[in-house]
């Protein structure tokens, strides 16, 4: 199983997270890496719009169910709150994946 060093995540003014918070600990317990080359292998290339990353899509969906927010309060959330963010590695990729709200994770 692959691990993160918790020393690694941050907040935004540069001071280390507690490798003791939930977040930290739940990205720590998913094979991220392992999983994205199964879902990846589920969508074919050059069909549609291409597939978001793996830890976007599962890491909203576990947010969103975690937290029990709609699409737009998730974006919101991740918005104001950017261990969330980085968790689904969501920062600095809604612009450049079109991450929307009403937009379903995976696609």
């Amino acid at each position: 199983m692959t691990t993160h060093s918790h020393c690694a995540w941050t907040n935004e003014g540069g001071h280390v997270i507690s490798g003791d918070n939930r977040w930290i600990k739940l990205a720590d317990l998913i094979p991220w890496d392992e999983l994205e080359d199964d879902y990846a292998a589920q969508f074919c290339k050059g069909f549609g719009a291409p597939a978001k990353p793996f830890r976007m899509a599962l890491g909203a969906l576990i947010i969103k169910a975690r937290l029990g927010l709609t699409d737009e309060e998730l974006v919101e959330h991740c918005q104001g709150r950017p261990l969330q963010g980085r968790f689904a590695r969501l920062k600095n990729r809604q612009q450049k994946h079109g991450v929307q709200a009403g937009q379903p994770p995976g696609r």
